[in-house]
């Protein structure tokens, strides 16, 4: 009989099903990601980390990390900051105060996409080696058919999922399905209501992809592999105004994502406008020619996003990340879309299901 069982989609439990190996839990992690995105590939995630010496344990088992020498930068409307750059300490020295009063006002842990900066941060954490990560399956993750049947049922004592033709149980389930993506599975015919919490939520906005192509322009070449670009910084930080930039292999193409209102994300005229208001924005900012921007891997009818901004107040009202025996954690248990702090909350649940599963054994002993 399995121990545990993970729901995972989008990669999320690379880290934690090799923690659970590590303390030879018997578990089966399911990923259900076929039922947002269409490619099997992975992505790079579009919120990086700023590492330092003791975080090497992410590194050695977690995500695939590509570390970036360049750092990453901010273009916004009151200068440029590069970080961790060949033109780092020039940067600093010229710009500190730019640079200090821009991090500090601007980007705190709850509006910050990287999630890795707050109101108390140091000027030297820019200096930090900066690395992208990919979202991509653990090896031993069942990638499930968003055409075959799957039914996730919650029981006293034991929960279940069917897939296919087989049926596997265990005491334990972690989710890491937030909110959002339980609602979206469902409205795809897949049985998961018992997952919600006792208090439902949904979305804010929602951090939507884009593909962008460019013709080759030398600057381009030089861009870090991350930048973030903020057109105004006294307007709010989405749509158009707030775009994080991706550089893909090829110098030209770029996977940019933006943060839309939720309750829009799936009307095609409101994504259909955007796209050309963020291609506009991006055209003036990066000075790019011939450039196109298309839909990357959501659809319009879709629009599943793997990274939902929830209502902070509204989150702490009813935050619990363990409920009969279901482990939670997903982004609505989480303070960012910080690595770093996922893997604080898995953290959490490993210890967690470490202390309810002896108990167990105590008490059937």
């Amino acid at each position: 009989m399995l121990d545990v069982i993970v729901l995972t989609a989008f990669g999320r439990e690379s880290w934690l099903v090799k923690k659970l190996k590590s303390h030879d839990f018997k578990f089966v992690s399911i990923d259900v990601t076929s039922y947002f995105k269409k490619e099997t590939q992975g992505f790079t995630v579009p919120f990086g980390m700023c590492l330092d010496k003791d975080q090497d344990d992410i590194l050695k088992s977690g995500p695939i990390f590509n570390k970036q020498f360049q750092g990453w930068s901010v273009s916004s409307d009151r200068g440029v900051v590069e970080t961790n750059g060949f033109l780092k300490e020039y940067q600093l020295q010229l710009r500190g105060e730019l640079a200090q009063s821009f991090f500090a006002n601007h980007m705190s842990t709850y509006d910050f996409p990287f999630g890795v900066l707050n109101k108390t941060t140091e000027p030297n954490k820019l200096s930090l080696p900066y690395s992208t990560y990919e979202s991509v399956p653990a090896p031993e993750s069942l990638l499930v058919d968003s055409n075959e049947l799957l039914s996730i049922r919650l029981r006293e004592g034991g929960q279940f999922v069917e897939y296919k033709n087989d049926t596997y149980t265990a005491p334990y389930m972690i989710s890491l399905l937030d909110p959002y993506l339980c609602m979206e599975l469902e409205a795809q015919k897949v049985v998961c209501s018992e997952l919600a919490h006792t208090r439902p939520i949904a979305p804010l906005y929602l951090w939507y992809p884009f593909r962008l192509k460019s013709s080759v322009a030398q600057h381009l070449s030089h861009m870090p592999k991350q930048s973030l670009v903020v057109a105004e910084t006294h307007k709010p930080w989405l749509e158009e105004n707030f775009i994080i930039v991706n550089k893909e292999p090829s110098s030209e193409e770029f996977v940019v994502w933006v943060k839309v209102i939720f309750d829009l994300q799936k009307k095609q005229k409101y994504i259909f406008d955007l796209k050309e208001r963020v291609k506009q924005t991006l055209d003036q900012q990066l000075k790019l020619v011939d450039s196109k921007i298309e839909n990357h891997f959501v659809s319009l009818e879709g629009g599943v996003s793997p990274y939902p901004v929830y209502d902070n107040q509204e989150i702490q009202l009813y935050k619990k990340w363990y409920d009969r025996g279901v482990f939670h954690c997903g982004f609505e248990v989480c303070d960012s879309f910080d690595l770093e702090e996922q893997i604080r909350v898995q953290k959490l649940v490993i210890k967690g299901l470490i202390e309810e599963n002896e108990r167990d054994r105590q008490i059937h002993a």
